[in-house]
């Protein structure tokens, strides 16, 4: 298993890469009025990745059970995905879940793969 044998990309396989996503990021629409509305979703690509759930909860909110996750991403790196700015993409699965992005890392620095740490569910 693992395409690598040493280093930092050590047990990153891409064939396990079997999960497609839409990569989206807000951009600003305008409303009819000569101004804007709120940031649209805006699909800039699409990527294919593993998943690995990290953590779940669920709480009782508002008299109703509210349940979020978060999930390690695993893909291949794109300079479309800036790890600076990891937090203004997320990302849209098959099923329509979104996943909001909470930090990318590259791995090693070495710009082939990406790790993402992803939130779904009911999210903020």
């Amino acid at each position: 298993m693992g395409c690598c044998k040493s280093g930092p990309t050590a047990g990153i396989d891409p064939s396990g890469f079997n999960r497609p996503f839409t990569i989206q990021k807000p951009q600003r629409a305008l409303d009819g009025a000569g101004g804007f509305t709120n940031d649209v979703w805006q699909d800039i690509g699409q990527l294919w990745a593993s998943v690995k759930q990290q953590s779940g909860n669920e709480v009782f909110r508002h008299q109703r059970l509210e349940t979020d996750w978060t999930d390690k991403i695993t893909t291949y790196y794109r300079p479309d995905l800036d790890p600076a700015e990891g937090n203004t993409f997320r990302l849209i699965d098959q099923k329509g879940n979104a996943y909001n992005i909470r930090r990318i890392e590259d791995v090693g620095q070495l710009q082939q793969f990406f790790i993402i740490y992803a939130q779904a569910g009911v999210v903020d």
